[in-house]
């Protein structure tokens, strides 16, 4: 089993980071959030986000599992993506979860408590 065959086996956005820090396999989950052309990109210049990159180069030096969030922007809207960071051989893996639905029904639920909280008021 190749790396990308691996990688295409996940069922969540994947990518293999290199120690280098050069991205490489990825499955067609992390191509549709980040586009296919970042493979072979260094991590820096394909995620942007400084709290992932620092998750992303712990992860890489000191190789223990780590989890942050990225909040990014997808087909017009705001998303919020957890990411898990795992050692692997020869680098990491990095995987995203989508948690936007969980970060709407939470704002949901705030503004419906806000509301009935102000009619209990008035």
């Amino acid at each position: 089993m190749t790396p990308d065959d691996f990688v295409q086996a996940i069922p969540m956005p994947a990518g293999l980071i290199g120690s280098d820090g050069r991205i490489g396999a990825i499955n067609d989950g992390l191509a549709g959030l980040f586009g296919g052309e970042i493979r072979g990109r260094h991590y820096i210049t394909a995620f942007r986000q400084p709290s992932l990159l620092d998750r992303i180069e712990v992860a890489l030096a000191t190789a223990k599992r780590t989890q942050g969030t990225y909040i990014g922007r997808q087909a017009g809207r705001d998303t919020t993506l957890e990411v898990t960071i795992s050692p692997v051989p020869g680098g990491v893996m990095v995987c995203f979860e989508d948690l936007t639905h969980v970060a709407e029904a939470g704002e949901r639920r705030s503004e419906f408590v806000a509301n009935v909280s102000h009619e209990l008021r008035t």
